[in-house]
């Protein structure tokens, strides 16, 4: 697959260990389906945004990112 045309993904991770295996896990998924890494958020086709739901700071930052990203993305 030509990468210049592959969809690209970043992944932001937020909370504890678990979390940045599961997001190694999900990473894996998106490869397999041809994604490619983008080098940030802003540059990325999908960002994904995994998050500890039992933190609540975990959840603070994951809504104050979703909201920076709003901003800044406009698709």
């Amino acid at each position: 697959m030509n990468k210049n045309l592959a969809k690209t993904y970043f992944i932001i991770t937020f909370g504890c260990q678990m979390n940045y295996s599961d997001s190694e896990r999900i990473e894996s998924l998106l490869i397999d389906h041809g994604l490619v890494k983008a080098k940030n958020e802003i540059e990325a086709d999908l960002v994904v945004i995994n998050s500890c739901s039992v933190r609540q700071m975990a959840e603070d930052r994951t809504y104050g990112k979703i909201e920076k990203l709003a901003r800044t993305k406009k698709r």
